[in-house]
């Protein structure tokens, strides 16, 4: 059970140990750099304004949506790595890491939002394993069920998959 914390006016709440640090994790100079480069990049060709989420409702299905992120993501870090090395890269460090950010957080929104509506299969996260047996539960992994396997679970007894 928490402890309390007690003020002379006698409120009192319980301690924030255990609870998500959501203020702390995040720093307003980054969240406002970033929403600066998701802004400019609302722009489309034909001039039009995209919603702010419209990346959420994915580039295609989920699998394509990753491809999407993780091809980006290489550029983007190319572009970071040029930087990084003392060379020029497409537009600024900025710009890169921002980049970055958006491939990596869409990214994982897709995983999430699966999880969320209980439709992640392995298949949807990695083929390059097919076939070979899973490492952590020994179950077959014809449609990638190892890379899923060991990235949902910590040890065999905690997988599901027979």
């Amino acid at each position: 059970m928490d402890e309390t914390r007690e003020w002379e006016s006698g409120a009192y709440r319980d301690t924030n140990s255990e609870k998500l640090d959501y203020e702390a994790f995040y720093n307003p100079l980054v969240v406002r750099e970033y929403a600066r480069y998701m802004h400019k990049h609302r722009k489309q060709a034909n001039g039009k304004l995209r919603d702010g989420d419209n990346w959420q409702g994915l580039f295609g299905t989920p699998g394509e949506h990753r491809a999407v992120c993780m091809k980006s993501m290489w550029r983007h870090f190319h572009d970071l790595w040029m930087f990084h090395r003392g060379y020029a890269g497409r537009d600024t460090i900025k710009e890169a890491l921002c980049a970055l950010l958006f491939n990596v957080q869409a990214y994982l929104f897709s995983i999430l939002i699966q999880e969320e509506e209980g439709m992640l299969h392995p298949s949807d996260l990695h083929s390059d394993r097919d076939g070979l047996p899973c490492n952590v539960c020994g179950g077959d992994s014809a449609s990638g069920h190892q890379r899923l396997c060991l990235t949902l679970y910590e040890s065999e007894d905690e997988c599901p998959i027979e």
